[in-house]
């Protein structure tokens, strides 16, 4: 008695369980398939649920599995959702429909389970069966035809109607005898018959097994009404199919609802949009507000930051400070004006060497002065610094212009963005000046346009100040010049006392024709460190230009009086420059490149300027140019000192030449009067003296010839000086060219005067001594000469292949004028003299350079 209770009660469970599992597991395949399958209907997939509960368990487990399905469905796909409450009457209908159309199908599903158990009994209960199973689906056919607000029919495999009940007749109007073996089609409107929805109708549930719609139905007296249908393909035990079932449902009155609700929320969604639209005209106009005053604002700092920085860097100029500390000033300045930054100076050699000079730099950010780096290691950055643009990078971790190596490198010294500005002269690239940061960020035209404006006006700074020193040291080189001649003047023999004297009245007017252009050079440079300066920024999208308030002293505008555009600059400008500015300033903005033009101004006044511009363009992040900064200065007044310089240049290249030509001709004299007095002697020992004189003071005269013949009168050049010399010596000594040959081996080597005299009377000496002694009898033989320079230091050496020196001579401690007068001459020179004498005479001569 105990275990038949606890079998029942296991079973009792076990059929709940069934109903429990049947609609959970329904329920994940509906939330699976949700965002796949577009269905209409949401109660659709719970039939098999009901329908697999009821087989298991019964008609009660059936409508617990009803029950579930409707509360699942209600919760999960009917709004609001996630909520048992219903939120249209047409949905409330809708799963009343379900509850109904459940509850018939667990009845009938019940039924045909309660049947078949029946007839698994016993065969002897088949015809009870039937029966039973009979008056099930007259049931059922009494419920589908006591329905009075659906229309549920029947088709055929080929979609004639079969079955008619009253909800049909009630919402079509046709009787059953009317529209039995009819085409269902017929109750389609026309575009929807056209358009094939009755046939699309029967794939889908052929394909899906029930599918749910809503089209347009006509009734038989011609009005038409929206309807929802449901149609299910009917398949018997083995899976064939046997045909149709359709329910529709007056969907009119609910359709009319949903076109008025769209049609008020399209009316309001069109009124949000035209609120949401004046909201944003609004919201623009005040963004455009702030941003026109924020541009207006930095352009003010800008433009003060600017001017305070150049003011500070021309009052320094003007108090006589040196460059080096004008820079080291100017980078404490740029720092204080941007403490968070570190800022940098460096020098870059002509090997491609960068040396940080000066470098500020926030306290946890490590300093980079003193070190230096080979450029070449890292190409691409040589190569962005090679562009003389300005070198902008916001996060160098994705800035693919570098190499990884270069990225590793800049992020070892804590650069994760930097703007590097080149300092340019002519075309050398002297340094850079820079911005870096410890952490990648975007840099604003302020702080870009500050860095360009502080690095070309250190430019022309650097550029005056090496301009100073090649001045300097032309002097000095000339001064030395002056006083080497006066030395050689004054050492000359006591027969040139008159010109001596000459040559002193020359020196002195050309001294102070020298402290003249001293004088005029110094208030040359006074004038240059005090001039002022215009410094401009024109915004080239707006054309609008911007410039420091000395505008009337600088190009004669009329006090209180500012540009505002770049084309009322051009109008200033002389007529024949015009075109030749503009074309400058479109080349600049074109490749990138600095501009610097020189040209005439038309001031109100009507006076003519030369005007010195030089400026550098900017580029926003997209690498276009936005804008060109730059000063202009007055360079009248060094146009017409430049002029004044080259004249005087030029008369003081003249006088040069006239000193080498009277002292050439001073020399020729002498060697004539030689060349005369030997003619009156008999003794030929004195005779060869005198002619050994005389072509020494020829080889002088000879490098004063062809000084003042030459462009350059401070270099010899000794392959044409060796030349003529040899050439010299053959016509003197009568010596044939084709009996003794002549090999030269020089390289183009230039000397100075004090170099060049000594290592002329050596040539001299032995080349004569070898024409001399080395081919007695007419003897046949070469002579060679040989000059060339390595480590800094030269080397001549001249040999023959005659018959060398005598055994017995010592050269080191011989009575020959001309052996003494060559080891002199290499003391002279601070070099040392070898002589070998194996197959002909080799002297080698060591000399520094």
């Amino acid at each position: 008695m105990n275990v038949n209770s606890w079998r029942r009660n296991h079973l009792h469970w076990e059929q709940y369980g069934v109903a429990f599992s049947a609609v959970a597991i329904t329920l994940i395949i509906k939330l699976l398939l949700a965002p796949i399958v577009n269905n209409e209907s949401p109660f659709l997939l719970f039939l098999f649920a009901i329908a697999v509960s009821t087989w298991y368990g019964g008609k009660q487990i059936g409508l617990l599995a009803v029950g579930l399905a409707a509360l699942s469905a209600s919760y999960f796909f009917l709004p609001p959702f996630h909520s048992f409450g219903i939120g249209t009457v047409s949905f409330g209908f809708r799963l009343g429909l379900f509850l109904l159309e459940g509850t018939a199908i667990t009845h009938v599903v019940a039924e045909l389970n309660a049947a078949k158990k029946q007839a698994e009994m016993s065969k002897l209960e088949a015809l009870s069966y039937q029966e039973t199973l009979a008056e099930s689906e007259e049931r059922f056919r009494l419920f589908v035809e006591s329905v009075g607000d659906y229309a549920i029919f029947m088709l055929d495999l080929n979609g004639n109607i079969v079955s008619w009940n009253v909800g049909a007749e009630n919402l079509f109007g046709y009787q059953e005898t009317e529209i039995l073996g009819k085409h269902f089609s017929s109750l389609f409107t026309l575009e929807e018959i056209k358009s094939g929805k009755p046939q699309q109708e029967i794939n889908q549930a052929i394909a899906q097994g029930n599918t749910e719609t809503q089209f347009w139905h006509i009734r038989s007296n011609g009005t038409s009404f929206w309807a929802n249908c449901v149609m299910t393909a009917l398949r018997d035990e083995n899976g064939c199919l046997r045909g149709f079932a359709k329910v529709i449902h007056d969907f009119t009155e609910h359709r009319r609802v949903e076109v008025v609700l769209q049609r008020a929320n399209e009316e309001l969604e069109l009124r949000v949009q035209n609120r949401t639209s004046e909201l944003r005209n609004a919201n623009e106009q005040l963004y455009n507000e702030i941003i026109e005053r924020q541009q207006i604002e930095e352009a003010l700092l800008d433009t003060q930051t600017r001017l305070q920085l150049i003011n500070s860097i021309s009052t320094a100029m003007m108090l006589g400070i040196s460059v080096e500390q004008i820079i080291k000033r100017t980078i404490k300045q740029i720092s204080e004006c941007f403490p968070a930054l570190r800022v940098a100076y460096s020098t870059i050699d002509k090997n491609g060497a960068l040396t940080v000079i000066h470098s500020l730099e926030p306290e946890e950010t490590p300093s980079l002065q003193g070190l230096t780096f080979d450029l070449n290691t890292i190409p691409e950055y040589l190569q962005a610094i090679q562009m003389n643009g300005p070198i902008v990078v916001e996060d160098i971790t994705q800035d693919f212009r570098f190499s990884a190596q270069e990225r590793a490198l800049f992020c070892a010294y804590g650069t994760y963005a930097f703007v590097d500005v080149p300092l340019q002269h002519s075309e050398h690239l002297m340094g850079l000046l820079c911005f870096n940061s410890p952490q990648p960020r975007q840099w604003s035209n302020h702080e870009i346009g500050t860095l360009i404006v502080i690095a070309q006006y250190l430019s022309i700074i650097i550029k005056n100040a090496d301009a100073q020193q090649e001045r300097d040291r032309a002097e000095l080189a000339l001064q030395q010049a002056h006083d080497e001649l006066e030395l050689r003047v004054e050492n000359r023999t006591t027969a040139l006392a008159k010109a001596n004297e000459e040559l002193k009245i020359e020196i002195y007017e050309r001294r102070r024709v020298e402290e003249s252009l001293r004088q005029s050079e110094e208030r040359l440079r006074f004038a240059l460190s005090a001039a002022d300066m215009l410094a401009w920024d024109w915004n080239t999208l707006t054309d609008e230009i911007s410039h420091s308030d000395n505008a009337d002293c600088v190009i004669g505008l009329p006090p209180k009086t500012k540009l505002k555009t770049a084309t009322e600059f051009c109008n200033l400008l002389y007529p024949e420059d015009r075109d030749r500015v503009l074309q400058g300033l479109q080349q600049a903005l074109s490749n990138g490149n600095l501009y610097s033009a020189e040209f005439r101004m038309v001031r109100s006044d009507g006076l003519i300027r030369w005007m010195a511009n030089k400026g550098r363009v900017s580029y926003d992040v997209a690498g276009k140019a936005i804008r060109m900064s730059g000063v202009l200065r007055d360079i009248t007044e060094q146009k017409q000192i430049a002029d004044q310089i080259q004249a005087s240049l030029a008369e003081k290249e003249v006088l040069l030449k006239e000193i080498h030509h009277r002292v050439k001709n001073n020399l020729q004299i002498i060697s004539s009067l030689l060349s005369l007095q030997s003619g009156y002697i008999e003794d030929q020992q004195t005779l060869e003296t005198l002619k050994a004189g005389e072509s020494r003071i020829a080889s002088m005269a000879l490098i004063h010839e062809q000084l003042y013949q030459s462009k350059n009168l401070a270099k010899i050049d000794l392959v044409e000086y060796i030349q003529n010399l040899a050439a010299n010596l053959f016509s003197c000594y009568d010596v044939n060219s084709e009996q003794i040959n002549l090999h030269l081996n020089i390289e183009n080597i230039f000397l100075g005067l004090d170099i060049a005299i000594p290592c002329g009377l050596i040539i001299n000496e032995l080349i004569s001594n070898s024409l001399k002694h080395a081919f007695p009898n007419n003897k046949q033989g070469n002579i060679y000469i040989e000059l060339y320079a390595t480590d800094e230091r030269y080397h001549l050496i001249i040999k023959d292949d005659g018959v060398g020196l005598p055994k017995t001579l010592d050269p080191n401690n011989t009575d020959s004028l001309g052996l003494q007068i060559v080891a002199a001459l290499t003391q002279q020179l601070e070099g040392s003299l070898e002589i070998t004498s194996n197959n002909g005479t080799e002297f080698q001569i060591e000399f520094q350079c």
